[in-house]
C-alpha cells in the first residue's frame, strides 16, 4: 500500500491541525466531535490510499503525439504566464496535453545548440511528464546563440519512426519562444508537413521581452544572464519573443500557431484532436488501485447528520 496525496501533505497537515485547535479552543461550544470526524475523513480522502494490482483496465488511441520543446537560455525569461519562466508554462501545457490525451503514444524531443530526441515513441504518459518536468534550459557556459532550425534533425527522425505505422494519426506539438540569436539563416521546416497530421506551433514570452535567470558560474545562486556590449559595458540581458519565426514554421508544416497568453487556444486544439481520435481497450496491466472511496460513504453520513443539527 501507499498513498499519494492530492494535496500537499505539507499544506494540508498545518491546515487541518490549525482547523482542529479552532474548533476545540473556541469557547462556548460543545465538543465539535463530527467536525473532527469530518476532517479527519477528508484528510485520509486526500491522502488517496492506493494497493498494487495486476488488473488496472488500460485504454490506448491511434495518436501519435510529438512533443518538441525549447531548451534554450531564452526559456528561462520572466515572461511566461503568471510572472513564470517560459519553459515553466510549457511544463504546465505538456501536463495538460498528456493527462487529456492519455492512451496516446508520446514522444520527446529537446533542441538548444542541438537537437535530440530524449524519449522514442512510447505508452508510458509518466515517464514523459516526470522528463519534461525535470527539463532546464542549456547551462550558459555551452551557450552558442539559438536557431530553431537546430530542431529539424530530431523532428523528422522521430516523425519518420512513426510513420511507419499505418491508421495512426500523427500530432507535432512544437513549444518555443521563435528567438534566433545566432548568424545561421533560419532553415524551411515544409519537410515535415508530408510526417504531420495536425498539432500546433505554440509560442511563449512577449515582444517586450524579460530578464532570464541563470545559475553563477560559481555555483553558488542565479543571476540575471548579462549582455557585454561593444565596449565590454556590462547589461542585463533581454530576450523578446520572435512571432515571425513561428508563424513561418507552422505554416511551413501546415498546422497551427498560437502565441499561448492563456490556455484557452491549447484547450480547444487538444480537444479537435480528441475528437478524431479511436480509443481501444488493452490489456490489463500492473498499476495502483485508488481506495479514497471507501470514506466517502461515512463521510456523506457525517454531512447529513451536520445538516440535521442546522435545521
Amino acid at each position: 500500500m501507499r498513498i499519494n496525496p492530492m494535496i500537499s501533505l505539507w499544506l494540508i497537515i498545518p491546515f487541518s491541525l490549525f482547523i482542529l485547535l479552532y474548533l476545540w479552543l473556541k469557547k462556548g461550544r460543545k465538543k465539535p466531535i463530527i467536525e473532527t470526524l469530518l476532517i479527519l475523513f477528508l484528510f485520509l480522502i486526500n491522502l488517496r490510499f492506493q494497493i498494487r494490482t495486476d488488473d488496472i483496465p488500460t485504454t490506448s488511441n491511434n495518436l501519435d503525439v510529438l512533443l518538441a520543446i525549447d531548451t534554450t537560455i531564452s526559456m528561462n525569461a520572466l515572461d511566461g504566464r503568471d510572472a513564470k519562466t517560459r519553459l515553466d508554462s510549457v511544463k504546465e501545457d505538456v501536463e495538460y496535453i498528456i493527462d487529456e490525451l492519455n492512451g496516446a503514444r508520446f514522444s520527446l524531443v529537446t533542441f538548444d545548440n542541438k537537437s535530440r530526441i530524449l524519449i522514442p515513441y512510447v505508452r508510458d504518459a509518466q515517464m514523459i511528464f516526470d522528463t519534461t518536468q525535470s527539463l532546464k534550459v542549456l547551462d550558459r557556459s555551452y551557450a552558442r546563440g539559438s536557431n530553431i532550425s537546430v530542431s529539424l534533425e530530431a523532428i523528422q527522425k522521430s516523425l519518420e519512426s512513426a510513420n511507419k505505422e499505418k491508421d495512426r494519426i500523427q500530432v507535432l506539438f512544437y513549444f518555443s519562444d521563435g528567438e534566433i540569436t545566432n548568424e545561421e539563416k533560419r532553415e524551411s521546416f515544409s519537410s515535415l508537413a508530408s510526417y504531420i497530421d495536425n498539432g500546433a506551433v505554440f509560442g511563449y514570452g512577449t515582444e517586450k521581452g524579460a530578464k532570464m535567470k541563470v545559475a553563477k558560474y560559481s555555483g553558488e545562486g542565479e543571476e540575471y544572464l548579462p549582455y557585454y556590449g561593444e565596449g565590454y559595458d556590462d547589461y542585463i540581458a533581454i530576450s523578446k519573443y520572435e512571432e515571425k519565426n513561428l508563424k513561418a514554421i507552422s505554416e511551413e508544416m501546415k498546422i497551427e500557431y498560437f502565441h499561448l497568453t492563456d490556455t484557452k487556444d491549447l484547450k480547444k486544439k487538444v480537444e479537435q484532436i480528441k475528437r478524431l481520435t479511436k480509443i481501444e481497450e488493452g490489456d490489463s496491466e500492473e498499476g495502483y488501485e485508488d481506495l479514497y472511496y471507501l470514506f466517502v460513504l461515512p463521510l456523506f453520513i457525517l454531512l447529513l447528520l451536520e445538516m440535521r443539527k442546522s435545521v
